[in-house]
């Protein structure tokens, strides 16, 4: 059923068994919950802000595109003080309550063993900047558990002395049984090199009724709201993490207030999350990326050039093959820009694993800072585009380097775009899946004749 295409040296397969993949690999899953409105925006009173991620949590099953349950494979931190010895998240103790609510249950299982709920967006999305906004009511505090609100990055425990590359950010934790709670930035691991920035903020009837948490993050700054207020922020860039961080909801063993001991086993309490809704600003316009970015990884053999006339004066170059770097981003599409002349070799493409493409870098008249390739409209979520050295090059090339000069990214899709003309719509005309390292076309068959039977 493979229609072979033939483009900048490499084979595209497209094909219908194409969809089956995507839809089994979940980029096909909507990222706005449908009974969210589109109109509608933080409840901070902030406005220019586009909806691009949300979950009402409706429905009797957790979305599993979205979120995953958290099962400990061993006993977390003991709160000696509160009696408790062990604790655990177990899956059992996150869900839907088919009641529009997401449920996140606290049971004392012996004397002193505590099982809790947790969920996470960990390699399922993992955003950057925008507004974060979630609408929940605490589980009890005054029996040892406490609520969070949260996010975690995939390099946090990296030792730097910086939180750019990652950090966890509590956005609150519902320790205390005062009107008040606390917002926390950790950097550097949880080893002998730990950082911590700790802002303690009042919160009227925290521990009554539903409340709205929010996180605005930019490259700036965190800004912590309660209810639409504006509590607390972070402006040293040392505690503003520059890479995209995962979304968690969870409780566990109070580190702060609360009595365990005397709670009889069984159901303790429940924390009960209504939404959670992300948007980011300007999401019709491309946000370029500097090659120095965070965003951006490399493998060994890549060297740093300055001056210009390289975007923010800096780019990075390769003459080894099969070195790489990658970009990744959250959002619907991404740009590769380079450079092009005479001594440069062929770059592929790869486009979250998958092979896409050759660009040959050669050009008799040097050109700086151009684009080179641009994924086509894809699936809002997390995507990775990864720039591949060859050991292949134009005849009339002198050499096989190959430059990274930026990156571009789009955080939605365009108001004028047509729904068919966006990857999740399956434009097959557009779509190339590479399989000449990537593509199992046995599995490929294996999947779809159990797509097609479903």
């Amino acid at each position: 059923m493979l229609n072979p295409l033939k483009g900048n040296g490499v084979k595209k397969g497209i094909c219908a068994a194409a969809a089956a993949v995507l839809l089994l690999q979940g980029y096909l899953s909507a990222s706005i919950d449908d009974s969210t409105p589109l109109s509608s925006q933080p409840a901070s009173g902030g406005t220019g802000w586009d909806l691009v991620w949300s979950d009402e949590f409706n429905g009797s099953q957790l979305d599993s595109s979205k979120w995953s349950r958290q099962v400990s494979s061993k006993s977390r931190n003991p709160r000696w003080d509160k009696g408790i010895h062990d604790w655990w998240w177990k899956a059992g103790n996150a869900f839907l309550d088919g009641n529009g609510k997401l449920i996140l249950r606290a049971e004392k299982h012996d004397w002193n063993t505590l099982y809790c709920g947790s969920v996470n967006t960990n390699n399922l999305y993992e955003p950057r900047y925008g507004y974060y906004e979630v609408r929940m009511k605490n589980a009890d505090t005054s029996k040892a558990v406490h609520t969070a609100f949260w996010f975690q990055g995939d390099n946090m425990g990296n030792v730097d002395g910086s939180g750019a590359d990652g950090a966890e950010i509590d956005v609150f934790e519902s320790a205390w049984v005062g009107d008040y709670t606390k917002s926390v930035v950790h950097i550097d691991g949880y080893g002998s090199s730990k950082q911590a920035n700790t802002k303690r903020w009042n919160a009227p009837g925290i521990h009554s009724g539903f409340h709205t948490y929010g996180l605005e993050w930019t490259e700036d700054y965190l800004k912590i709201y309660y209810d639409g207020q504006l509590k607390t922020q972070y402006t040293n860039a040392k505690w503003i993490p520059q890479v995209g961080e995962y979304i968690w909801l969870s409780d566990g063993a109070s580190f702060g207030d609360g009595d365990f001991q005397s709670q009889p086993n069984g159901f303790l309490t429940d924390a009960e999350v209504e939404y959670v809704r992300v948007w980011q600003k300007d999401t019709s316009a491309q946000q370029i990326t500097d090659d120095t970015d965070p965003a951006v990884q490399y493998s060994d053999g890549w060297g740093l050039w300055t001056g210009n006339p390289s975007y923010q004066n800096t780019e990075h170059f390769c003459n080894t093959p099969w070195k790489w770097a990658e970009f990744t981003f959250t959002g619907t599409k991404a740009v590769y820009y380079g450079v092009k002349r005479k001594d440069l070799g062929i770059a592929r493409i790869y486009l979250d694993s998958v092979l896409q493409t050759e660009i040959d870098c050669y050009s008799s008249q040097a050109q700086y800072f151009t684009q080179l390739y641009e994924t086509p409209w894809l699936p809002y979520g997390t995507h990775t585009l990864m720039v591949r050295v060859t050991d292949d090059k134009n005849p009339a090339s002198s050499g096989i380097e190959v430059i990274v000069d930026a990156f571009g990214s789009f955080a939605a899709y365009p108001a004028d775009l047509n729904e068919d003309q966006r990857v999740d719509m399956l434009d097959f005309s557009e779509l190339a899946l590479g399989w000449e390292e990537s593509f199992n076309l046995q599995k490929l068959s294996e999947l779809t004749a159990q797509w097609l039977l479903q």
